[in-house]
């Protein structure tokens, strides 16, 4: 639960003005993961969803350090 509390803070922070659809946005997608993963589940051995996990969450972290670099990045521009 957590882990859910961070990304609400994210998607609060970084969608300040459009904090609505930021957040059905992010339902949508944690959904079809859910639908994704409930699909293949039957048809792939353990080693292939494990190699499919740490895929998606190098992805994410990958994505969430852009994310931060270019927040960084623009906070930097605005205090200059």
């Amino acid at each position: 639960m957590e882990c859910y509390n961070l990304f609400s803070a994210l998607y609060g922070v970084l969608f300040k003005e459009n904090s609505d659809a930021a957040f059905s946005n992010y339902r949508l997608w944690e959904s079809v993961g859910f639908i994704v993963t409930f699909s293949y589940q039957s048809y792939l051995c353990i080693p292939t969803k494990i190699y499919v996990l740490v895929t998606v969450l190098t992805l994410g972290i990958i994505g969430y350090f852009i994310v931060e670099y270019q927040e960084w990045k623009k906070r930097r521009m605005l205090s200059s």
